[in-house]
């Protein structure tokens, strides 16, 4: 097999044209090269890594004449046992060019340099068009947005888990409480001890988010001493700008819900109890602002739509309207009579 019968065989594999014995035969090739990466990479990046290496290879060890095949009909994957060799030198040359260009070098387009100052460090670019997951030592894992970059380290330290992000990125954290995890984005520092949650970094905005889907985070300045620090719970985001250098917490824009098994079906429940089962599903605070709501009812069953839906169809029922303010939702209205 020359290199352009193999970019076919890969085309064929992108498309899903390949018998069942070629997919896995692609597949044996990969996971030798690479058996413990730590990125889990789209195919496509994979292609063009391995276009490097094959290039690379041949002006090293220069040209060789393909041997002449004579092709016979057959089915399935190289049936002879010549062609079962062919396919494993294919193998083994793609293999020498990966150990060649240095280990994780098939890690593709989330591009892999080590820290000169300490080799326990790592850092990754996600320069792909989709986003890229990381497994760090402690099976942590980052998912990395197109364009953002991640410094973490191979073995974490005995008493803190640290990464430094540039850009977005979502981090799901195996709990720990004995050690820390920490985030630092520029000016900001995410400590968490075991949730999940987005850090969005903009450098050229000077913006910085944190948001939060499940459990506790801290946040605060990464100046010291910490002059503020807040708490953030799920659906509830801080915003840091250089240009207003304070933390600023709300609300996320489209809150889910932290308890899908509760329920938000009613038949002439008082407004109360009502907020008081979203609050349960979202975990976010409901303020009714006048008394006189107690007294008013709903019924209806809006499970299946968005918070901001359910909100509108209840407070249109009440002749109400709601805002949020801070990490708070505030129900106004005139409420109802006895």
């Amino acid at each position: 097999m020359n290199k352009e019968e193999f970019d076919r065989l890969l085309l064929r594999y992108q498309r899903g044209e390949c018998t069942e014995q070629e997919v896995r035969r692609i597949h044996e090739w990969y996971d030798q090269l690479a058996p413990d990466s730590q990125e889990v990479l789209p195919f496509a990046e994979k292609h063009r890594a391995e276009q490097q290496i094959w290039s690379a290879i041949r002006q090293r060890v220069g040209e060789e004449p393909e041997p002449v095949v004579h092709r016979q009909p057959r089915r399935g994957w190289f049936p002879s046992p010549f062609y079962a060799g062919l396919a494993a030198s294919i193998g083994l040359v793609i293999l020498l060019g990966a150990l060649y260009f240095g280990r994780g070098f098939f890690a593709t387009s989330v591009k892999e340099t080590a820290q000169s100052s300490d080799r326990n460090q790592r850092h990754l670019t996600n320069s792909g068009a989709y986003p890229q997951t990381v497994i760090l030592a402690d099976q942590s894992t980052v998912t990395l947005m197109p364009g953002s970059s991640l410094t973490y380290p191979t073995v974490f330290a005995a008493n803190q888990r640290a990464v430094h992000l540039t850009g977005k990125a979502f981090f799901k954290v195996t709990k720990n409480a004995r050690k820390p995890f920490r985030v630092f984005s520029n000016q900001l520092v995410t400590q968490v001890l075991g949730t999940s949650f987005w850090v969005k970094n903009e450098l050229k905005q000077q913006r910085i988010e944190v948001a939060v889907v499940t459990g506790k985070v801290s946040v605060y300045e990464r100046e010291q001493p910490i002059r503020k620090r807040v708490t953030l719970t799920p659906n509830q985001l801080v915003t840091y700008s250089a240009k207003s250098p304070w933390l600023q917490t709300e609300l996320v824009r489209n809150p889910v819900p932290v308890d899908a098994s509760v329920k938000i079906a009613f038949n002439d429940v008082a407004l109360p109890a009502v907020l008081n089962r979203l609050e349960k599903r979202y975990g976010i605070e409901l303020v009714a602002r006048n008394r006189r709501m107690q007294f008013c009812t709903f019924t209806g069953d809006i499970t299946d739509l968005t918070m901001d839906e359910q909100l509108n169809i209840i407070c249109q029922s009440v002749n109400a309207t709601y805002a949020r303010k801070d990490t708070r939702i505030f129900i106004n209205g005139p409420g109802c009579h006895p």
